[in-house]
């Protein structure tokens, strides 16, 4: 069970790495988009579009991160 634990431990913080590269990239397509804006080109779609991205992935990250800490520290300590 505690080998389980962390593998399962080790994909979340994975998934969580994977998560924060997806919301700094939503974050350089909104930054894109506002230098586009400046110049006439861009839109305000994309604009939403990429800060409610970037919130959520960040969100999702903090999530699976401490996702994956806990099921680490479950199998680090467990009495198993």
């Amino acid at each position: 069970m505690r080998i389980l634990a962390f593998i399962v431990g080790i994909v979340f913080i994975a998934l969580a790495l994977w998560q924060q590269n997806e919301q700094r990239r939503s974050m350089g397509r909104g930054r894109l988009n506002d230098i586009l804006t400046d110049f006439g080109g861009g839109s305000f779609a994309e604009g939403v579009r990429s800060s409610a991205g970037a919130t959520m992935h960040g969100c999702l990250t903090k999530i699976f991160g401490l996702i994956g800490f806990l099921a680490i520290f479950f199998a680090l300590f467990s009495g198993e």
